[in-house]
């Protein structure tokens, strides 16, 4: 497994519980005690809010050129940095975060329009939450039975990536990318 796939996987599990309905990723965020927010913005994709008033984290994410999975990714990907950077775990008293957050305005902002300006710090952090999010959106275990499937049925990898895409709501990029990885993964497991 990769070093995000068993938290991301068991964080799927707290926020869609038992639902196979990966589309409405918002609702499931609100119930889940997110805030989610969108704007209008072409320079950033999204970013990570604490609302001192409502105690509580807020997504925000721009429409601006976005197709709806895309938005997905971007609510995904602040997930993971209020997950990974604040320690923030849904349907617990977030006491801990709060008190450390109480403070604080903007968390986190996702400028991948921009990330040439990115230090080598930003990159690698923004990469992990990519990596965390992809890990979220599709989890290992239901990847990798669709993988299976698919070499059962001997499906080339194009039908593989549109089942994934349709599966999981993500875009081809993203469905590429994580098919790519798990099928590695999966070969490096079988070889040991």
């Amino acid at each position: 497994m990769s070093k995000y796939d068993s938290q991301a996987e068991k964080l799927n599990k707290q926020i869609f519980g038992n639902s196979s309905d990966y589309i409405d990723l918002e609702e499931y965020l609100e119930k889940s005690g997110i805030d989610v927010r969108y704007i209008s913005n072409d320079l950033i994709d999204g970013y990570l809010r604490w609302d001192k008033n409502m105690h509580k984290p807020v997504i925000v994410v721009s429409v601006t050129g976005n197709y709806p999975v895309r938005m997905r990714f971007t609510m995904a990907h602040e997930l993971a940095h209020l997950v990974l950077d604040y320690n923030w775990v849904p349907g617990k008293n977030n006491t801990e975060v709060e008190k450390k957050l109480k403070n604080e305005d903007i968390l986190s902002v996702l400028a991948y329009r921009n990330k040439s300006n990115y230090t080598f710090e930003e990159r690698k952090k923004e990469t992990r939450a990519d990596s965390f999010a992809a890990s979220f959106l599709m989890p290992i275990t239901q990847l990798k039975e669709i993988i299976n499937d698919a070499l059962k049925k001997d499906e080339n990898a194009d039908e593989l990536v549109e089942n994934v895409m349709k599966q999981f709501c993500v875009s081809r990029p993203a469905a590429y990318i994580r098919c790519q990885n798990v099928v590695e993964q999966m070969a490096n497991e079988k070889q040991k």
